[in-house]
Protein backbone atom coordinates (compact mmCIF):
# COMPACT_ATOMS: atom_id res chain seq x y z
CA UNK A 1 0.00 0.00 0.00
CA UNK A 2 2.86 2.34 0.91
CA UNK A 3 4.63 1.58 -2.36
CA UNK A 4 1.45 2.27 -4.30
CA UNK A 5 0.95 5.63 -2.60
CA UNK A 6 4.59 6.57 -3.26
CA UNK A 7 4.17 5.70 -6.93
CA UNK A 8 1.02 7.79 -7.11
CA UNK A 9 2.79 10.72 -5.43
CA UNK A 10 5.70 10.40 -7.84
CA UNK A 11 3.42 10.45 -10.87
CA UNK A 12 1.47 13.42 -9.52
CA UNK A 13 4.65 15.33 -8.74
CA UNK A 14 6.04 14.76 -12.25
CA UNK A 15 2.80 16.02 -13.75
CA UNK A 16 2.96 19.11 -11.56
CA UNK A 17 6.52 19.78 -12.72
CA UNK A 18 5.41 19.34 -16.33
CA UNK A 19 2.48 21.71 -15.85
CA UNK A 20 4.71 24.36 -14.24
CA UNK A 21 7.26 24.06 -17.07
CA UNK A 22 4.48 24.41 -19.65
CA UNK A 23 3.09 27.52 -17.95
CA UNK A 24 6.53 29.17 -17.72
CA UNK A 25 7.52 28.47 -21.34
CA UNK A 26 4.09 29.53 -22.61
CA UNK A 27 4.41 32.82 -20.73
CA UNK A 28 7.91 33.25 -22.15
CA UNK A 29 6.63 32.82 -25.71
CA UNK A 30 3.81 35.32 -25.15
CA UNK A 31 6.32 37.77 -23.67
CA UNK A 32 8.61 37.23 -26.65
CA UNK A 33 5.87 37.68 -29.25
CA UNK A 34 4.70 40.87 -27.51
CA UNK A 35 7.43 42.71 -29.43
CA UNK A 36 5.06 42.68 -32.42
CA UNK A 37 2.19 45.09 -31.82
CA UNK A 38 -1.05 44.55 -33.70
CA UNK A 39 -1.13 46.39 -37.00
CA UNK A 40 -4.54 47.87 -37.76
CA UNK A 41 -4.84 47.70 -41.54
CA UNK A 42 -7.92 48.86 -43.41
CA UNK A 43 -8.10 45.92 -45.81
CA UNK A 44 -11.81 45.45 -46.65
CA UNK A 45 -11.33 41.82 -47.68
CA UNK A 46 -9.07 40.80 -44.77
CA UNK A 47 -8.30 42.57 -41.47
CA UNK A 48 -11.12 45.09 -41.54
CA UNK A 49 -13.59 42.43 -42.70
CA UNK A 50 -12.93 40.16 -39.70
CA UNK A 51 -12.96 43.06 -37.22
CA UNK A 52 -16.20 44.44 -38.65
CA UNK A 53 -17.98 41.08 -38.46
CA UNK A 54 -16.71 40.59 -34.89
CA UNK A 55 -18.10 44.02 -33.94
CA UNK A 56 -21.48 43.04 -35.43
CA UNK A 57 -21.46 39.83 -33.38
CA UNK A 58 -20.61 41.79 -30.22
CA UNK A 59 -23.52 44.14 -31.04
CA UNK A 60 -25.84 41.13 -31.12
CA UNK A 61 -26.52 41.52 -34.85
CA UNK A 62 -24.93 38.23 -36.02
CA UNK A 63 -22.84 39.21 -39.09
CA UNK A 64 -24.67 42.51 -39.46
CA UNK A 65 -28.26 43.63 -39.93
CA UNK A 66 -29.92 42.70 -43.22
CA UNK A 67 -29.44 46.27 -44.48
CA UNK A 68 -25.69 45.87 -43.82
CA UNK A 69 -25.41 42.69 -45.91
CA UNK A 70 -22.73 43.28 -48.56
CA UNK A 71 -20.40 41.40 -50.87
CA UNK A 72 -18.13 40.95 -47.82
CA UNK A 73 -20.60 39.41 -45.36
CA UNK A 74 -20.47 35.71 -46.27
CA UNK A 75 -17.38 35.68 -48.46
CA UNK A 76 -15.08 34.01 -45.88
CA UNK A 77 -15.41 31.44 -43.11
CA UNK A 78 -17.07 32.90 -40.01
CA UNK A 79 -15.26 31.13 -37.17
CA UNK A 80 -12.44 33.67 -36.99
CA UNK A 81 -14.79 36.64 -36.38
CA UNK A 82 -16.53 34.47 -33.77
CA UNK A 83 -13.14 33.80 -32.14
CA UNK A 84 -12.32 37.54 -32.12
CA UNK A 85 -15.66 38.26 -30.43
CA UNK A 86 -15.09 35.48 -27.87
CA UNK A 87 -11.64 36.91 -27.03
CA UNK A 88 -13.18 40.34 -26.55
CA UNK A 89 -15.87 38.97 -24.23
CA UNK A 90 -13.22 37.10 -22.23
CA UNK A 91 -11.24 40.33 -21.90
CA UNK A 92 -8.13 38.76 -23.42
CA UNK A 93 -6.16 40.70 -26.07
CA UNK A 94 -6.54 39.01 -29.44
CA UNK A 95 -2.87 38.18 -30.07
CA UNK A 96 -2.53 36.77 -26.55
CA UNK A 97 -5.69 34.71 -26.99
CA UNK A 98 -4.28 33.27 -30.19
CA UNK A 99 -1.03 32.34 -28.45
CA UNK A 100 -3.00 30.67 -25.65
CA UNK A 101 -5.06 28.71 -28.17
CA UNK A 102 -1.90 27.48 -29.87
CA UNK A 103 -0.38 26.51 -26.50
CA UNK A 104 -3.59 24.64 -25.63
CA UNK A 105 -3.40 22.77 -28.93
CA UNK A 106 0.20 21.76 -28.13
CA UNK A 107 -0.93 20.49 -24.70
CA UNK A 108 -3.72 18.45 -26.31
CA UNK A 109 -1.16 16.96 -28.69
CA UNK A 110 1.22 15.79 -25.95
CA UNK A 111 -1.76 14.32 -24.07
CA UNK A 112 -2.77 12.47 -27.23
CA UNK A 113 0.66 10.89 -27.68
CA UNK A 114 1.51 10.46 -23.98
CA UNK A 115 0.70 6.69 -23.87
CA UNK A 116 3.27 6.15 -26.64
CA UNK A 117 6.06 8.11 -24.92
CA UNK A 118 7.76 6.00 -22.25
CA UNK A 119 9.91 8.73 -20.71
CA UNK A 120 7.44 11.48 -19.82
CA UNK A 121 10.17 14.11 -19.68
CA UNK A 122 10.26 13.96 -23.47
CA UNK A 123 6.70 15.31 -23.52
CA UNK A 124 8.02 18.68 -22.42
CA UNK A 125 10.69 18.64 -25.15
CA UNK A 126 7.99 17.81 -27.70
CA UNK A 127 5.83 20.62 -26.33
CA UNK A 128 8.69 23.11 -26.71
CA UNK A 129 9.45 21.96 -30.25
CA UNK A 130 5.84 22.41 -31.28
CA UNK A 131 5.19 25.56 -29.26
CA UNK A 132 8.03 27.67 -30.66
CA UNK A 133 7.00 27.26 -34.29
CA UNK A 134 8.59 30.51 -35.54
CA UNK A 135 5.71 31.57 -37.76
CA UNK A 136 3.31 31.61 -34.78
CA UNK A 137 5.52 34.13 -32.96
CA UNK A 138 5.47 36.92 -35.55
CA UNK A 139 1.72 37.22 -36.23
CA UNK A 140 0.87 40.92 -36.06
CA UNK A 141 -2.26 41.29 -38.18
CA UNK A 142 -5.86 40.18 -37.96
CA UNK A 143 -5.40 37.18 -40.23
CA UNK A 144 -6.88 33.73 -39.92
CA UNK A 145 -3.38 32.31 -39.75
CA UNK A 146 -3.50 33.54 -36.15
CA UNK A 147 -5.65 30.52 -35.21
CA UNK A 148 -5.36 28.17 -38.21
CA UNK A 149 -2.14 26.40 -37.08
CA UNK A 150 -3.66 25.79 -33.64
CA UNK A 151 -6.86 24.38 -35.14
CA UNK A 152 -4.76 22.15 -37.40
CA UNK A 153 -2.94 20.69 -34.40
CA UNK A 154 -6.22 20.19 -32.53
CA UNK A 155 -7.74 18.27 -35.45
CA UNK A 156 -4.73 15.98 -35.94
CA UNK A 157 -4.16 15.49 -32.20
CA UNK A 158 -7.79 14.66 -31.46
CA UNK A 159 -8.02 12.36 -34.50
CA UNK A 160 -4.88 10.52 -33.42
CA UNK A 161 -6.10 10.41 -29.82
CA UNK A 162 -9.33 8.82 -31.05
CA UNK A 163 -7.42 6.27 -33.16
CA UNK A 164 -5.03 5.30 -30.35
CA UNK A 165 -7.72 5.02 -27.64
CA UNK A 166 -10.10 3.12 -29.90
CA UNK A 167 -7.61 0.35 -30.67
CA UNK A 168 -5.94 0.21 -27.24
CA UNK A 169 -9.22 0.05 -25.35
CA UNK A 170 -7.76 2.45 -22.78
CA UNK A 171 -8.72 6.02 -22.04
CA UNK A 172 -11.98 7.61 -23.17
CA UNK A 173 -12.24 7.51 -26.97
CA UNK A 174 -15.65 9.20 -27.00
CA UNK A 175 -14.16 12.35 -25.46
CA UNK A 176 -11.56 12.41 -28.24
CA UNK A 177 -14.38 11.89 -30.73
CA UNK A 178 -16.21 14.94 -29.36
CA UNK A 179 -12.99 16.99 -29.38
CA UNK A 180 -12.39 15.99 -33.01
CA UNK A 181 -15.92 17.06 -33.91
CA UNK A 182 -15.65 20.48 -32.29
CA UNK A 183 -12.12 21.21 -33.53
CA UNK A 184 -12.92 20.02 -37.06
CA UNK A 185 -16.06 22.20 -37.09
CA UNK A 186 -14.00 25.27 -36.15
CA UNK A 187 -11.33 24.29 -38.69
CA UNK A 188 -13.90 23.71 -41.44
CA UNK A 189 -15.47 27.14 -41.01
CA UNK A 190 -12.23 29.13 -40.77
CA UNK A 191 -10.75 28.86 -44.28
CA UNK A 192 -12.39 27.82 -47.51
CA UNK A 193 -9.82 25.17 -48.56
CA UNK A 194 -10.25 23.06 -45.40
CA UNK A 195 -10.64 19.92 -47.50
CA UNK A 196 -6.85 19.47 -47.48
CA UNK A 197 -7.03 17.94 -43.98
CA UNK A 198 -9.23 15.04 -45.16
CA UNK A 199 -6.38 12.76 -46.44
CA UNK A 200 -4.77 12.89 -42.99
CA UNK A 201 -8.02 11.83 -41.34
CA UNK A 202 -8.54 9.08 -43.91
CA UNK A 203 -5.11 7.64 -43.07
CA UNK A 204 -6.11 7.37 -39.41
CA UNK A 205 -9.47 5.87 -40.36
CA UNK A 206 -7.75 3.32 -42.61
CA UNK A 207 -5.43 2.17 -39.84
CA UNK A 208 -8.34 1.97 -37.43
CA UNK A 209 -10.19 -0.34 -39.82
CA UNK A 210 -6.95 -2.22 -40.45
CA UNK A 211 -6.49 -2.75 -36.71
CA UNK A 212 -10.06 -4.01 -36.42
CA UNK A 213 -9.52 -6.41 -39.32
CA UNK A 214 -6.25 -7.76 -37.90
CA UNK A 215 -7.43 -8.28 -34.33
CA UNK A 216 -11.15 -8.95 -34.97
CA UNK A 217 -11.96 -8.40 -31.31
CA UNK A 218 -13.56 -4.98 -31.47
CA UNK A 219 -17.20 -3.95 -31.34
CA UNK A 220 -17.86 -2.41 -34.73
CA UNK A 221 -20.96 -0.49 -33.67
CA UNK A 222 -19.05 1.18 -30.85
CA UNK A 223 -16.23 2.19 -33.19
CA UNK A 224 -18.74 3.41 -35.77
CA UNK A 225 -20.27 5.74 -33.16
CA UNK A 226 -16.84 7.18 -32.37
CA UNK A 227 -16.12 7.99 -36.01
CA UNK A 228 -19.59 9.13 -37.06
CA UNK A 229 -19.90 11.58 -34.15
CA UNK A 230 -17.35 14.11 -35.54
CA UNK A 231 -19.06 14.03 -38.94
CA UNK A 232 -22.42 14.74 -37.29
CA UNK A 233 -20.95 17.63 -35.30
CA UNK A 234 -19.44 19.21 -38.43
CA UNK A 235 -22.75 18.79 -40.25
CA UNK A 236 -24.63 20.23 -37.28
CA UNK A 237 -22.32 23.26 -37.07
CA UNK A 238 -22.88 23.88 -40.77
CA UNK A 239 -26.62 23.59 -40.23
CA UNK A 240 -26.51 26.10 -37.37
CA UNK A 241 -24.58 28.66 -39.46
CA UNK A 242 -26.91 28.20 -42.43
CA UNK A 243 -29.94 28.61 -40.15
CA UNK A 244 -28.56 31.79 -38.60
CA UNK A 245 -27.98 33.19 -42.08
CA UNK A 246 -31.48 32.17 -43.08
CA UNK A 247 -32.98 33.98 -40.10
CA UNK A 248 -30.85 37.09 -40.65
CA UNK A 249 -30.70 37.34 -44.45
CA UNK A 250 -33.16 34.85 -45.92
CA UNK A 251 -30.45 32.67 -47.52
CA UNK A 252 -29.80 29.12 -46.29
CA UNK A 253 -26.04 28.75 -46.71
CA UNK A 254 -23.06 28.89 -44.32
CA UNK A 255 -20.84 30.57 -46.92
CA UNK A 256 -21.94 32.48 -49.99
CA UNK A 257 -19.01 31.66 -52.27
CA UNK A 258 -19.65 27.93 -51.71
CA UNK A 259 -23.33 28.24 -52.55
CA UNK A 260 -24.43 26.50 -55.74
CA UNK A 261 -25.66 29.82 -57.14
CA UNK A 262 -22.35 31.64 -56.81
CA UNK A 263 -20.29 28.64 -57.89
CA UNK A 264 -22.34 28.27 -61.08
CA UNK A 265 -21.85 31.95 -61.99
CA UNK A 266 -18.15 32.15 -61.21
CA UNK A 267 -17.20 28.79 -62.69
CA UNK A 268 -19.17 29.71 -65.78
CA UNK A 269 -16.74 32.57 -66.39
CA UNK A 270 -13.68 30.42 -65.72
CA UNK A 271 -14.79 27.82 -68.28
CA UNK A 272 -14.84 30.19 -71.26
CA UNK A 273 -12.07 29.47 -73.77
CA UNK A 274 -10.28 32.38 -75.44
CA UNK A 275 -7.72 32.84 -78.19
CA UNK A 276 -5.36 34.63 -75.82
CA UNK A 277 -4.19 33.08 -72.57
CA UNK A 278 -2.14 34.54 -69.77
CA UNK A 279 -1.11 32.89 -66.52
CA UNK A 280 -2.73 34.40 -63.40
CA UNK A 281 -5.48 36.00 -65.52
CA UNK A 282 -8.29 33.41 -65.73
CA UNK A 283 -11.08 35.76 -66.91
CA UNK A 284 -9.47 38.10 -69.44
CA UNK A 285 -11.39 40.82 -71.25
CA UNK A 286 -11.94 38.56 -74.28
CA UNK A 287 -13.75 36.03 -72.04
CA UNK A 288 -15.85 38.76 -70.46
CA UNK A 289 -16.86 40.15 -73.88
CA UNK A 290 -18.02 36.67 -74.93
CA UNK A 291 -19.95 36.26 -71.68
CA UNK A 292 -21.71 39.64 -72.06
CA UNK A 293 -23.02 38.50 -75.43
CA UNK A 294 -24.73 35.36 -74.13
CA UNK A 295 -25.71 36.35 -70.57
CA UNK A 296 -28.07 39.28 -70.02
CA UNK A 297 -27.39 38.93 -66.28
CA UNK A 298 -23.63 39.32 -66.70
CA UNK A 299 -24.26 42.19 -69.14
CA UNK A 300 -25.56 44.17 -66.15
CA UNK A 301 -22.03 44.20 -64.75
CA UNK A 302 -20.34 45.48 -67.90
CA UNK A 303 -20.39 49.21 -66.98
CA UNK A 304 -18.53 48.36 -63.77
CA UNK A 305 -16.06 45.63 -64.79
CA UNK A 306 -15.08 47.56 -67.92
CA UNK A 307 -15.36 50.95 -66.25
CA UNK A 308 -13.65 52.68 -63.33
CA UNK A 309 -14.22 49.79 -60.91
CA UNK A 310 -12.46 47.31 -63.19
CA UNK A 311 -9.63 49.78 -63.83
CA UNK A 312 -9.11 50.23 -60.09
CA UNK A 313 -8.75 46.49 -59.59
CA UNK A 314 -6.56 46.19 -62.68
CA UNK A 315 -4.16 48.95 -61.67
CA UNK A 316 -1.07 48.97 -63.92
CA UNK A 317 -1.51 45.33 -64.93
CA UNK A 318 -2.57 44.05 -68.34
CA UNK A 319 -5.94 42.89 -66.94
CA UNK A 320 -7.64 41.98 -63.65
CA UNK A 321 -5.57 39.17 -62.05
CA UNK A 322 -7.04 36.05 -60.47
CA UNK A 323 -6.23 37.20 -56.93
CA UNK A 324 -8.48 40.24 -57.46
CA UNK A 325 -11.05 39.16 -60.03
CA UNK A 326 -13.37 37.32 -57.65
CA UNK A 327 -13.61 40.44 -55.50
CA UNK A 328 -13.93 42.76 -58.51
CA UNK A 329 -16.75 40.53 -59.75
CA UNK A 330 -18.56 40.71 -56.39
CA UNK A 331 -18.02 44.47 -56.16
CA UNK A 332 -19.58 44.85 -59.61
CA UNK A 333 -22.61 42.81 -58.52
CA UNK A 334 -23.12 45.16 -55.59
CA UNK A 335 -22.68 48.25 -57.78
CA UNK A 336 -25.34 46.83 -60.10
CA UNK A 337 -27.89 47.11 -57.27
CA UNK A 338 -27.70 43.73 -55.58
CA UNK A 339 -26.82 42.92 -51.98
CA UNK A 340 -28.14 45.44 -49.46
CA UNK A 341 -25.26 47.60 -48.28
CA UNK A 342 -26.01 51.26 -49.10
CA UNK A 343 -29.07 50.05 -51.00
CA UNK A 344 -32.77 50.16 -50.18
CA UNK A 345 -33.61 48.45 -46.88
CA UNK A 346 -35.45 45.61 -48.56
CA UNK A 347 -34.88 42.03 -47.31
CA UNK A 348 -35.74 40.71 -50.79
CA UNK A 349 -32.60 42.29 -52.26
CA UNK A 350 -30.38 39.65 -50.67
CA UNK A 351 -32.43 36.81 -52.11
CA UNK A 352 -32.42 38.56 -55.49
CA UNK A 353 -28.61 38.54 -55.35
CA UNK A 354 -28.58 34.75 -55.18
CA UNK A 355 -31.20 34.61 -57.94
CA UNK A 356 -28.92 36.82 -60.04
CA UNK A 357 -25.98 34.41 -59.62
CA UNK A 358 -28.23 31.45 -60.42
CA UNK A 359 -29.60 33.17 -63.52
CA UNK A 360 -26.14 34.15 -64.74
CA UNK A 361 -24.77 30.64 -64.15
CA UNK A 362 -27.70 29.11 -65.99
CA UNK A 363 -27.24 31.43 -68.98
CA UNK A 364 -23.53 30.66 -69.27
CA UNK A 365 -24.12 26.92 -68.90
CA UNK A 366 -26.80 27.01 -71.59
CA UNK A 367 -24.44 28.90 -73.92
CA UNK A 368 -21.73 26.28 -73.32
CA UNK A 369 -24.10 23.38 -73.97
CA UNK A 370 -25.50 24.94 -77.14
CA UNK A 371 -22.07 25.72 -78.57
CA UNK A 372 -22.44 29.50 -78.46
CA UNK A 373 -19.48 29.48 -76.09
CA UNK A 374 -16.51 27.18 -76.30
CA UNK A 375 -15.99 25.97 -72.76
CA UNK A 376 -13.45 23.85 -70.88
CA UNK A 377 -13.87 21.57 -67.89
CA UNK A 378 -12.68 22.62 -64.43
CA UNK A 379 -10.88 20.85 -61.58
CA UNK A 380 -12.99 22.86 -59.14
CA UNK A 381 -15.37 25.85 -59.39
CA UNK A 382 -12.52 28.17 -58.38
CA UNK A 383 -9.55 26.70 -60.27
CA UNK A 384 -9.10 27.83 -63.91
CA UNK A 385 -8.89 25.25 -66.73
CA UNK A 386 -5.66 23.29 -66.88
CA UNK A 387 -3.18 24.37 -69.56
CA UNK A 388 -0.25 22.34 -70.86
CA UNK A 389 2.07 25.08 -69.56
CA UNK A 390 0.88 24.25 -66.03
CA UNK A 391 2.10 20.67 -66.36
CA UNK A 392 5.67 21.84 -66.89
CA UNK A 393 5.46 23.93 -63.72
CA UNK A 394 3.89 21.24 -61.53
CA UNK A 395 6.95 19.38 -60.22
CA UNK A 396 9.32 22.41 -59.93
CA UNK A 397 6.66 24.46 -58.11
CA UNK A 398 5.78 21.60 -55.77
CA UNK A 399 9.46 21.13 -54.95
CA UNK A 400 10.00 24.86 -54.33
CA UNK A 401 6.99 25.03 -52.02
CA UNK A 402 8.03 21.92 -50.11
CA UNK A 403 11.54 23.32 -49.76
CA UNK A 404 10.14 26.63 -48.52
CA UNK A 405 8.08 24.75 -45.94
CA UNK A 406 10.83 22.44 -44.70
CA UNK A 407 13.46 25.21 -44.46
CA UNK A 408 11.08 27.73 -42.81
CA UNK A 409 12.05 30.15 -45.54
CA UNK A 410 10.79 33.75 -45.91
CA UNK A 411 10.61 34.27 -42.16
CA UNK A 412 10.40 38.03 -41.61
CA UNK A 413 11.24 38.51 -37.93
CA UNK A 414 12.36 42.13 -38.40
CA UNK A 415 9.04 43.55 -39.62
CA UNK A 416 10.82 46.74 -40.62
CA UNK A 417 8.81 49.53 -42.20
CA UNK A 418 5.47 47.84 -41.43
CA UNK A 419 2.89 50.06 -39.76
CA UNK A 420 -0.83 50.37 -39.29
CA UNK A 421 -2.73 51.77 -42.27
CA UNK A 422 -6.08 53.49 -42.12
CA UNK A 423 -7.87 56.32 -40.38
CA UNK A 424 -8.55 57.22 -36.75
CA UNK A 425 -11.90 55.41 -36.97
CA UNK A 426 -10.08 52.28 -38.18
CA UNK A 427 -7.64 52.35 -35.27
CA UNK A 428 -10.42 52.90 -32.74
CA UNK A 429 -12.42 49.96 -34.10
CA UNK A 430 -9.42 47.62 -34.04
CA UNK A 431 -8.34 48.69 -30.57
CA UNK A 432 -11.83 48.36 -29.10
CA UNK A 433 -12.61 44.98 -30.63
CA UNK A 434 -9.21 43.32 -30.10
CA UNK A 435 -8.26 44.85 -26.72
CA UNK A 436 -4.78 45.26 -28.22
CA UNK A 437 -2.30 48.10 -28.26
CA UNK A 438 -2.16 49.22 -31.90
CA UNK A 439 1.05 49.78 -33.84
CA UNK A 440 1.55 53.37 -35.03
CA UNK A 441 0.92 54.36 -38.64
CA UNK A 442 4.30 55.93 -39.46
CA UNK A 443 7.95 55.62 -38.60
CA UNK A 444 8.32 59.15 -37.26
CA UNK A 445 6.07 58.31 -34.31
CA UNK A 446 7.77 54.95 -33.80
CA UNK A 447 11.11 56.75 -33.49
CA UNK A 448 9.80 58.66 -30.45
CA UNK A 449 9.68 55.53 -28.31
CA UNK A 450 12.10 55.41 -25.32
CA UNK A 451 15.52 53.86 -25.76
CA UNK A 452 14.84 51.02 -23.29
CA UNK A 453 11.85 49.95 -25.41
CA UNK A 454 13.92 49.96 -28.59
CA UNK A 455 16.74 47.97 -26.94
CA UNK A 456 14.33 45.39 -25.50
CA UNK A 457 12.65 45.04 -28.87
CA UNK A 458 15.97 44.39 -30.56
CA UNK A 459 16.90 41.77 -27.96
CA UNK A 460 13.60 39.97 -28.40
CA UNK A 461 13.93 39.98 -32.17
CA UNK A 462 17.46 38.61 -31.96
CA UNK A 463 16.19 35.82 -29.72
CA UNK A 464 13.42 35.03 -32.19
CA UNK A 465 15.94 35.02 -35.02
CA UNK A 466 18.18 32.60 -33.09
CA UNK A 467 15.28 30.24 -32.38
CA UNK A 468 14.38 30.21 -36.07
CA UNK A 469 17.90 30.08 -37.49
CA UNK A 470 19.66 27.75 -35.03
CA UNK A 471 16.92 25.15 -34.63
CA UNK A 472 14.12 25.17 -37.17
CA UNK A 473 15.85 26.51 -40.26
CA UNK A 474 18.96 24.32 -40.10
CA UNK A 475 17.90 21.19 -38.20
CA UNK A 476 14.36 20.46 -39.42
CA UNK A 477 15.37 19.90 -43.10
CA UNK A 478 17.79 17.12 -42.11
CA UNK A 479 15.21 15.49 -39.86
CA UNK A 480 12.67 15.66 -42.67
CA UNK A 481 15.03 14.00 -45.16
CA UNK A 482 15.67 11.18 -42.69
CA UNK A 483 12.05 10.54 -41.81
CA UNK A 484 10.62 10.96 -45.33
CA UNK A 485 12.34 7.65 -46.07
CA UNK A 486 12.02 5.96 -42.69
CA UNK A 487 8.32 6.46 -41.95
CA UNK A 488 6.84 5.31 -45.31
CA UNK A 489 9.29 2.36 -45.42
CA UNK A 490 8.31 1.30 -41.91
CA UNK A 491 4.66 1.76 -42.79
CA UNK A 492 4.91 -0.71 -45.67
CA UNK A 493 6.98 -3.16 -43.61
CA UNK A 494 4.61 -3.04 -40.63
CA UNK A 495 1.54 -3.49 -42.82
CA UNK A 496 3.10 -6.62 -44.29
CA UNK A 497 3.95 -7.90 -40.81
CA UNK A 498 0.45 -6.99 -39.55
CA UNK A 499 1.93 -5.11 -36.60
CA UNK A 500 1.68 -1.35 -37.04
CA UNK A 501 3.20 1.02 -34.50
CA UNK A 502 1.16 4.08 -33.40
CA UNK A 503 4.13 6.38 -34.15
CA UNK A 504 4.18 5.11 -37.73
CA UNK A 505 0.48 5.88 -38.11
CA UNK A 506 0.96 9.39 -36.69
CA UNK A 507 3.84 10.00 -39.10
CA UNK A 508 1.90 8.77 -42.12
CA UNK A 509 -1.10 10.86 -41.13
CA UNK A 510 1.08 13.98 -40.83
CA UNK A 511 2.79 13.18 -44.13
CA UNK A 512 -0.59 12.90 -45.85
CA UNK A 513 -1.50 16.34 -44.50
CA UNK A 514 1.80 17.84 -45.66
CA UNK A 515 1.45 16.46 -49.19
CA UNK A 516 -2.22 17.45 -49.42
CA UNK A 517 -1.50 21.00 -48.29
CA UNK A 518 1.44 21.30 -50.69
CA UNK A 519 -0.62 20.01 -53.62
CA UNK A 520 -3.38 22.56 -53.03
CA UNK A 521 -0.86 25.38 -52.50
CA UNK A 522 0.96 24.34 -55.68
CA UNK A 523 -2.26 24.32 -57.73
CA UNK A 524 -3.16 27.76 -56.42
CA UNK A 525 0.30 29.13 -57.17
CA UNK A 526 0.40 27.68 -60.69
CA UNK A 527 -3.10 28.67 -61.77
CA UNK A 528 -4.08 31.73 -59.79
CA UNK A 529 -1.54 33.77 -57.81
CA UNK A 530 2.02 33.59 -56.62
CA UNK A 531 1.76 34.68 -52.96
CA UNK A 532 0.84 31.59 -50.97
CA UNK A 533 2.37 32.36 -47.55
CA UNK A 534 -0.91 32.42 -45.64
CA UNK A 535 -2.14 29.19 -47.22
CA UNK A 536 1.08 27.50 -46.06
CA UNK A 537 0.67 28.49 -42.39
CA UNK A 538 -0.92 25.18 -41.25
CA UNK A 539 1.83 23.20 -42.96
CA UNK A 540 4.46 24.19 -40.39
CA UNK A 541 2.90 22.56 -37.30
CA UNK A 542 2.07 19.46 -39.37
CA UNK A 543 5.71 19.31 -40.44
CA UNK A 544 6.77 19.46 -36.78
CA UNK A 545 4.31 16.69 -35.91
CA UNK A 546 5.85 14.59 -38.69
CA UNK A 547 9.32 15.14 -37.20
CA UNK A 548 8.04 14.28 -33.71
CA UNK A 549 6.48 11.05 -35.02
CA UNK A 550 9.79 10.21 -36.69
CA UNK A 551 11.70 10.53 -33.43
CA UNK A 552 9.05 8.51 -31.59
CA UNK A 553 9.41 5.73 -34.16
CA UNK A 554 13.21 5.93 -34.13
CA UNK A 555 13.22 5.71 -30.33
CA UNK A 556 11.02 2.61 -30.42
CA UNK A 557 13.23 0.94 -33.03
CA UNK A 558 16.41 1.68 -31.10
CA UNK A 559 14.80 0.49 -27.89
CA UNK A 560 13.68 -2.73 -29.55
CA UNK A 561 17.15 -3.29 -30.97
CA UNK A 562 18.76 -2.80 -27.56
CA UNK A 563 16.30 -5.22 -25.93
CA UNK A 564 17.13 -7.89 -28.48
CA UNK A 565 20.86 -7.28 -28.02
CA UNK A 566 20.55 -7.60 -24.25
CA UNK A 567 18.48 -10.78 -24.59
CA UNK A 568 21.11 -12.34 -26.87
CA UNK A 569 23.97 -11.37 -24.53
CA UNK A 570 22.20 -13.02 -21.56
CA UNK A 571 21.90 -16.39 -23.29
Amino acid sequence: MEQSSEKYFSISRSMVYLAIAIIITTYYKIWLSDVYLLRAVFAPHDDNHFITLASYILNGDWLGRYDQYSQYTLMKGVFYPIWIAMSNIAGIPLLTAQQLLYALACVVFIIAISPDVKHKGWLFVIYLFLLFNPFTIIVDRVFRLGIYPALTILVIASAYGLYARTLSGKGKPFLWSLLLGFSLSAFWHTREEAIWIIPSLLVLLFFTLYGVWVNRGYKLRRIAVFYVTPVILVWFSTLILATLNWQSYGVFTPLEIHSSEFESAYSGLLRIKTNSWRRFYPVVKEARIKAYAVSPAFQELRPYLEGNLGKQWQGHRVDIPAAFFIWAFRDAVQRAGYYNFSQSKNPKTIKQTFEFYERMGGELKKACNSGRLECASLLSPFVPPWHKEFTKLLIPTFYDNLKRLVTFDKFDYKKEGQFSAGWFRTFQLFETVTNEKIEVDRGSIQALRPEFYKKNSEKKKRTIRNIWNNFYRHLVPWFFILFIFLIPARGIYELIKCKVRPATVLGLSALAAILSNMIIVTLIQITSYSEIGRAMSPGYPVLLIFIIAGFMLLSELVGGWRSKKNAISQR
